[in-house]
Order: structure tokens, then C-alpha cells, then sequence
């Protein structure tokens, strides 16, 4: 017996026959299908004691991405949330895994479920992301290209992106200002 890495349920050894009638072992899980062939787990399991390999699919990320490839073959979320109840820790980088594979919506459903879990934003990534909001409303007013431009010079940056941490308080400020004495 051997746990599965698709699915977290037992896979027993048992014997099939090939397209050629050839009798050979292997693991199978009866609960989803995931078969692995005996020799090559004999061998990953002989690597892992003496310390020669680490099984990448033991990784935080590979037990994502098994939960991810289960639910791109069998269009069925039961793993992911599966891997996420059993490892809440998973639960960032989940997420993460999820919005890189175009599973946004199941990322938010995980990120509603664990939002202990997940990283608030830091006040960092706050002040950036009210500085892409002042940029947008900067950009409506008539003069907005040329505000911009001023206000990236004064800075001497050539994106607002680029502003230090230590300057994103003031060049909000300076943002406020600047829309304040355009609307004025």
C-alpha cells in the first residue's frame, strides 16, 4: 500500500497484464485511477531514504499542482479543496496556482473559505495600489498626460511604479494635490 498523489486515498499493488499479455505490478487507487508502476516506485522510495532525491510532488507547490492537473482532467474542484482543508497553509499558494491557471473563480471561492489564512496586504501594496487609482483618475482629467508626466519628473522616475517605498506617502500626497488644483 501507498498513499496516491492525486487524491490522498490508498493505492494497493496489484498485478495487470500489458497489451502483450506481459504480467507486471503496479499501485493503483481505486478511488480516482491513478496507477504507478512498481519498479519506479521501489526506486523513488529507495532515493528518498537515502536522502539522494526530494520528491518534488511532497513540495508545498507540487501538492498544489497534482490538486490543479486533477481538476484540469476531471473538471472536478473535489481535490483542491481536498489538499486546501487538509494543509490550510496551502491556501496562498493555492490561490496563487489557481489565478496563474485561469481558475480565478475557484481561487476567490478558497480565499473566501480561508481568509485567516491568506495574506492581507501590506501597507506597501495599499499605497501602490491607491497610487494606480490616483494615476486612472489623474488620467481624467483634460490635462491628466501631461499632470503625469510633470509629476514623474518632479520625482525623477519614469514610472509611477518605480517611486521608493520611502516617497509613496508624499507622492499620494502630491497625486491629491495635483487632481485638487486641476478640478479647482
Amino acid at each position: 500500500m501507498r498513499p496516491c498523489e492525486m487524491c490522498g486515498a490508498i493505492t494497493y499493488l496489484g498485478e495487470f497484464k500489458t497489451a502483450f499479455a506481459e504480467p507486471l505490478m503496479r499501485f493503483e487507487c481505486s478511488s480516482c485511477g491513478n496507477a504507478r508502476d512498481h519498479e519506479l516506485v521501489r526506486e523513488e522510495r529507495t532515493a528518498l531514504r537515502d536522502g539522494s532525491l526530494q520528491d518534488g510532488r511532497l513540495t508545498p507547490e507540487g501538492q498544489c499542482r497534482q490538486a490543479i492537473a486533477w481538476l484540469e482532467k476531471k473538471e472536478t474542484a473535489r481535490y483542491v479543496w481536498f489538499a486546501v482543508r487538509q494543509s490550510p497553509e496551502l491556501a496562498p499558494l493555492m490561490v496563487r496556482l489557481l489565478a496563474e491557471t485561469e481558475h480565478g473563480e475557484l481561487g476567490d471561492a478558497i480565499a473566501k473559505s480561508f481568509p485567516a489564512v491568506i495574506e492581507t496586504p501590506s501597507p506597501e501594496q495599499l499605497m501602490r495600489e491607491r497610487l494606480k487609482k490616483a494615476k486612472t483618475a489623474l488620467f481624467k482629467l483634460p490635462k491628466g498626460r501631461s499632470l503625469l508626466s510633470g509629476l514623474l519628473d518632479h520625482l525623477e522616475v519614469k514610472r509611477l511604479e518605480d517611486v521608493p517605498v520611502g516617497k509613496l506617502a508624499d507622492t499620494l500626497g502630491l497625486c491629491k494635490q495635483l487632481r485638487l488644483s486641476a478640478i479647482q
